[in-house]
């Protein structure tokens, strides 16, 4: 005859299968290490960080010399056209899209460099850094690369059709925050430039 103690000591362990066995199958419909109570944020939204890529120009006497010796500015052959580079602060007080009397020295260089080149085309680029807000980074932009264009309307020789856009931060080319999601002040300096895109002439594709 069964005693009454094991028959406790059954239903106890029954008891106890029914309460563990919920709990332990979830366990094993869910990924390792996740928290099935934790909050799901949606992923963190990140500007892709553009390589440029291209050869550096090492200009000779002839197609100005110091350009590529001047703070700020760099000059990169992308095959089919140049690309010269310029830091907005090297050209713009902060916030503003009006040229700095010292920036004049600057561009003077890149328009003898364009008209050496006998470009065909220019497209003038306004980037920004990621603070503040879009909308008003967009204009910023916009009014940058207009007026770069129209600084060489005026002081290049000949005419040439000239394109201008502006991209307002969507296009960096390096980090305006630290991984900790500290301010990165090098980094957004880098991502507040001016872009020229300089086609090459006919006869210098061909070379």
């Amino acid at each position: 005859m069964v005693s009454w103690n094991k028959v406790c000591k059954r239903w106890v362990i029954f008891l106890l299968f029914l309460i563990s066995t919920p709990t332990a199958l979830y366990a094993q419909t869910q990924p390792y290490g996740e928290d099935p109570d934790a909050v799901v944020l949606p992923p963190k939204v990140e500007r892709t960080i553009l390589d440029l890529k291209g050869e550096i120009v090492d200009l000779k006497a002839g197609d100005s010399a110091l350009l590529n010796q001047m703070d700020g500015i760099k000059v990169v052959d992308m095959g089919l056209e140049y690309r010269i580079e310029m830091a907005a602060d090297l050209l713009f007080d902060f916030d503003q899209s009006k040229l700095r009397p010292s920036a004049e020295s600057a561009l003077i260089k890149i328009a003898e460099f364009i008209e050496i080149r006998k470009s065909p085309e220019l497209r003038i680029e306004g980037h920004t850094d990621a603070k503040g807000k879009r909308d008003y980074n967009q204009k910023l932009s916009e009014a940058r690369a207009t007026t770069v264009q129209e600084w060489l309307t005026s002081h290049l020789k000949n005419s040439i059709p000239m394109q201008t856009v502006g991209y307002a931060d969507t296009k960096p080319v390096a980090p305006n925050t630290f991984p900790d999601g500290k301010d990165n002040p090098e980094g957004r300096q880098k991502n507040r430039r001016v872009e020229i895109y300089i086609t090459k002439s006919a006869e210098e594709k061909k070379e």
